[in-house]
């Protein structure tokens, strides 16, 4: 019987907040396994007691770029847009059907001056170096890609000289983005500024740069980069993937940091990464390439897997990230 729908846009209905989002979302489960409180503590000193205006509760817009990072929405005007029309991101960030989002200019205001300097990366200093000094290797999951400089940096201080093996879509050599120095745009830049442990970076897959970046790769000593096109060429005119992994591990010291980032490896396998780019290494090709360190004599003394952004119906990205961080355990371990 055919039937037609009744205009419901306009209409009116009484409903509870939370039975909009459903038991099994992602945030949901996010939301009931951190307390996000510890953020007030943090942040109490970048604000002042008794004067000026009421600030934006700092939480809301840390749980803001936690969506953002999570589901890879780089942008902070469609950060905003996003969180306006979904439910789900208006609940998990503790604001009502009918409230205001902050506007985006708050919080990119908020992130390079009142955040900026902030001691979130010597935390994951220090917390890293505890356990390294435990005799842990340590491992940290992003995340976007600017989260592993405290890991880096303390793997670099226990074991004196480490290279870094970056398989990336980007090159993230840039001194600065839209202003701010310690994104995941930057993270490569700052690791070979700040932290003079690290001898050497080997970029693989990289597709996706600027012209500052490619002149910093040529005039750099320590850096080695094979971008993606020089690969796929060489396999099309017959070089075996086991040679080009010889070529790449042979410019790494006997100590190695796996930095991964997710949009390294083919589109198909990352589908909702915030900046996925055409091309780059299978999963496949990049689990050979991962046993070709210890294979070599070499020891991966620590890693990081970033940028894998899980979609609420769709658990492929999950799926794939969850076996790339099994691999790099699975090497890790080698002796």
């Amino acid at each position: 019987m055919l039937r037609r729908n009744c205009e419901k846009q306009t209409q009116m209905e009484l409903v509870t907040y939370d039975l909009l989002v459903p038991e099994a979302h992602l945030l949901r489960k996010i939301n009931a396994a951190i307390d996000f409180s510890f953020i007030y503590e943090l942040c109490a000193p970048l604000y002042c007691e008794d004067n000026g205006r009421p600030a934006v509760d700092p939480e809301v817009l840390f749980r803001m770029l936690f969506v953002g990072y999570l589901y890879g929405i780089r942008s902070e005007v469609q950060l905003v847009q996003e969180i306006q029309c979904n439910m789900a991101y208006r609940w998990f960030c503790g604001l009502s059907m009918t409230e205001k989002v902050p506007d985006h200019a708050t919080i990119s205001i908020n992130r390079q001056r009142r955040f900026k300097g902030n001691q979130i990366a010597e935390q994951i200093f220090n917390e890293s170096l505890v356990r390294l000094e435990r005799g842990k290797i340590v491992g940290l999951v992003g995340g976007d890609h600017s989260t592993p400089y405290g890991l880096i940096r303390a793997v670099a201080e226990k074991e004196e000289r480490i290279g870094v093996l970056q398989i990336d879509a980007h090159a993230d050599l840039r001194e600065a983005y839209e202003g701010f120095q310690h994104s995941h745009a930057s993270i490569m830049h700052n690791v070979l500024a700040d932290i003079s442990g690290v001898e050497s970076l080997v970029q693989v897959a990289v597709r996706d740069l600027s012209e500052e970046e490619a002149r910093r790769i040529e005039a750099d000593p320590r850096i080695t980069a094979f971008y993606d096109r020089t690969l796929a060429n060489n396999r099309f005119e017959g070089m075996t993937w086991n040679e080009q992994c010889r070529r790449i591990v042979e410019k790494l010291p006997a100590k190695v940091y796996v930095s991964f980032d997710i949009d390294g490896l083919t589109p198909e396998n990352c589908p909702h990464t915030g900046t996925p780019v055409p091309g780059g290494v299978t999963f496949n090709e990049a689990a050979y390439l991962l046993a070709a360190i210890p294979a070599s004599g070499r020891k991966i003394v620590g890693f990081d897997l970033c940028e894998v952004v899980p979609a609420p119906a769709d658990d492929w990205d999950a799926n794939v990230g969850a076996r790339v961080l099994y691999k790099l355990c699975n090497q890790t371990l080698i002796e």
